[in-house]
């Protein structure tokens, strides 16, 4: 069984049954909201932007023997058991010269495989859809202005064909005034089917019990 716990913005603690992984571990005062509580084997990091990555948040949820990839663009076979791979992208549409690049990180937990988009600023070639492959769960980005909107986000969603989608990166109550120009995740899910509200913060999934038709996890967030 996996536990995929959304710690708010792109952070997420990801449980399998030997090892935790944290994604983009974010400073709360910076973002508005709790600081990430997560005792981790593995950090993911996409880019090096403040709210993605704060070197005393991710050093303080380290493991013993803990490892941190920041925006690696390259494949980790055996990572505490786990292999991860990072594709390069970038933060906007313009092939980074905005925002600068962006890792788009895909690993495996106890056989489900994860994709998590970071702050994706564009629709995946076709080169990066084959690097990515096939996939279970989408973790992506929803809010646009710093990353792709609802609408590019439906378009990713449909390039990937994931079996769930669990949208990050967008605006909510709480977060700093910063963030407020994002969407909220209503204007994702508004056209969307088989869109679960969950009531708490986390899911937990199997193989055997990921949905066989495409479905959309709206976690509730932290704060």
């Amino acid at each position: 069984m996996v536990k995929i716990r959304w710690c708010g913005h792109n952070c997420f603690e990801i449980t399998g049954k030997n090892v935790v992984i944290a994604t983009d571990p974010f400073n709360g005062k910076m973002v508005g909201l709790v600081t990430p509580d997560i005792c981790a084997d593995i950090i993911l990091s996409s880019h090096n932007h403040g709210d993605h990555y704060d070197r005393k948040v991710a050093q303080k949820m380290c493991n013993e023997g803990a490892e941190i990839l920041k925006w690696q663009n390259k494949t980790f076979e055996n990572l505490k058991g786990v292999k991860v791979k990072g594709v390069a992208t970038a933060h906007d549409d313009k092939g980074g010269s905005a925002r600068g690049q962006n890792t788009v990180y895909v690993f495996t937990v106890d056989g489900i495989t994860l994709c998590h988009c970071g702050d994706l600023g564009h629709t995946l070639t076709d080169e990066q859809l084959k690097e990515i492959g096939e996939i279970d769960i989408l973790l992506i980005p929803v809010g646009g202005v710093f990353t792709i909107d609802p609408v590019k986000a439906t378009e990713v969603v449909n390039q990937l064909n994931p079996k769930a989608v669990i949208p990050m990166h967008y605006y909510h109550e709480g977060m700093a005034s910063m963030f407020s120009a994002l969407s909220t995740v209503d204007k994702f899910i508004k056209d969307k089917k088989n869109v679960k509200k969950i009531a708490i913060s986390e899911v937990e999934v199997t193989k055997e019990t990921l949905p066989t038709e495409m479905e959309y996890w709206v976690l509730k967030p932290i704060v």
